[in-house]
């Protein structure tokens, strides 16, 4: 079935991916968990309230609006500070399902592989939040096997907005470091009085994104951002 992505309606009914595998809670917690291992894949969504969300050996912190994405048979659990009190969804539903919910499954399946890494977690804009609640509290106390859209819309909005914003998070940090790079370049080599096209061909990449990188970072042009740090450190413009 995987080659046939995206799928229409009709596959999400077929025996195999069963809608009624779904199983949506709604969990209130005030003390820390004990470690939670599941055979099924499971989104958590943060409604309010704040904790640690343990991952392994890696802890992190969870505010409202996160989505977490966790394997089959991955250790985790939530650590929840006195006198606060943790609110949140938790989706449990096969991996097979998933994959069938998702209209990029092969680049989706590829970054599950991802998932042990530090940070299996996202943040929904305010705007996303609002139908993720909805789809969860139409489901809440519904009859899965009677409402196989509802479960389609939620599941595949998950799958949705994770990829969307890890990816989007990606290229956020591909943009730091980038910026990183070129800043710190220019930090150690402002006495050469170098122009954009040597610091594009140094670094490899072009001249176009220098001067963005320079121009979002730092409001001046590259002109201007050079001729400061050179005057900055006693050499003339």
């Amino acid at each position: 079935m995987t080659e046939h992505f995206p799928y229409t309606s009709l596959d999400y009914l077929r025996k195999d991916f069963s809608s009624d595998r779904l199983v949506l809670r709604k969990y209130s917690m005030n003390q820390s968990s004990d470690y939670l291992i599941q055979k099924d894949f499971i989104f958590y969504f943060m409604i309010d309230g704040s904790a640690k969300f343990q991952f392994g050996q890696h802890y992190v912190e969870l505010e409202k609006g996160n989505l977490i994405a966790v394997l089959p048979n991955q250790a985790h659990r939530f650590i929840v500070n006195q006198q606060e009190n943790l609110l949140y969804y938790q989706m449990r539903f096969p991996l097979r399902l998933l994959l069938v919910a998702s209209t990029e499954g092969h680049t989706f399946f590829d970054d599950l592989k991802h998932l042990d890494q530090p940070l299996p977690i996202t943040q929904i804009p305010a705007q996303n939040q609002v139908l993720l609640m909805f789809y969860c509290q139409e489901l809440q106390h519904a009859n899965p096997t009677n409402n196989q859209n509802l479960v389609i819309a939620l599941l595949t909005y998950c799958v949705y907005l994770y990829d969307r914003n890890q990816k989007n998070a990606q290229t956020i940090q591909k943009n730091k470091t980038l910026a990183g790079l070129v800043l710190n370049y220019l930090q150690q080599n402002y006495s050469k009085k170098l122009s954009v096209v040597q610091v594009s061909q140094a670094l490899g990449i072009s001249s176009v994104e220098v001067q963005r990188i320079i121009k979002e970072n730092t409001g001046l042009s590259f002109s201007r951002f050079s001729n400061n740090l050179r005057s900055n450190n006693g050499y003339n413009a």
